[in-house]
C-alpha cells in the first residue's frame, strides 16, 4: 500500500470565513517534509493560483509522485447551473496533471 501526504492539510488555517489554503511556498516545504518522513508521495487541493511549474520541479527533484489535485472551479456536473464550469475546470485540470 502507498501513502501519500496531503500537503494542503498540513498547512491549513481556520479564519472567520473558513479556510485559508496554503500557498505555493508552504506547499513546497510539505513536499520536503514528505519525501524527510519516508512519504513517496503527495497531494494537494487547488493548483489553481499557485505556481505549479515550482511545485512539478519540486516533485521531480525529490522524486515524489503526486498522487491526487483537485478539479479547478469545481462546480457540480449533476447541477445543469454549474455543469459547463465543472467540465471546463476538469479538463484544464487533466492537462496540468499530466
Amino acid at each position: 500500500m502507498k501513502y501519500s501526504l496531503c500537503t494542503d492539510l498540513l498547512y491549513l488555517e481556520i479564519g472567520p470565513t473558513g479556510p485559508i489554503f496554503s500557498d505555493t511556498n508552504k506547499l513546497l516545504a510539505g513536499m520536503e517534509l514528505a519525501k524527510k518522513t519516508g512519504f513517496g508521495a503527495m497531494e494537494f487541493w487547488d493548483w489553481d493560483g499557485r505556481d505549479w511549474k515550482a511545485l512539478l520541479k519540486k516533485k521531480q527533484e525529490l522524486g515524489l509522485e503526486l498522487s491526487a489535485i483537485c478539479a479547478k472551479d469545481r462546480g457540480t456536473l449533476a447541477d445543469p447551473s454549474t455543469h459547463e464550469q465543472a467540465v471546463k475546470g476538469l479538463a484544464e485540470t487533466i492537462e496540468v496533471a499530466k
